[in-house]
């Protein structure tokens, strides 16, 4: 993925929290100067790396990886971020239901959450 011009774009190591060399898995944070939303070292929660070769299609950006995986327990579902334990405390409010498993999948496009009680 070509990241963007207008911000700044940085892989760093979950726990220190300082920037890693390329090829090097990390927490995507990004900083954003924008007047109406601005957005200073914001940690996305999801892991890619910087890539330092150059793009077959011969555009001269920083790229990262596409998606490779989250840091967390929290998933993103049709663009809201659900964390288990949101879903725990609905669920404590049905105590017939017992224990729970959560379900996310994604198909044509379309993500689905689905419980099983």
């Amino acid at each position: 993925m070509h990241t963007s011009t207008d911000l700044i774009l940085e892989i760093v190591d979950p726990n220190t929290e300082k920037q890693l060399p390329p090829e090097e898995v990390g927490e995507v944070v990004v900083t954003l100067f924008d007047e109406a939303y601005p957005l200073i070292r914001l940690g996305t929660g999801d892991l890619s790396k910087q890539i330092s070769e150059d793009c077959v299609c011969g555009l001269v950006m920083e790229r990262i990886e596409e998606f490779m995986g989250r840091i967390g327990d929290a998933v993103k579902v049709r663009g809201l971020f659900v964390h288990p334990r949101q879903v725990a405390e609905v669920i404590s409010g049905f105590p017939e239901l017992g224990d729970f498993l959560i379900e996310i999948t994604r198909e044509n496009d379309r993500d689905f959450m689905r419980l099983q009680g």
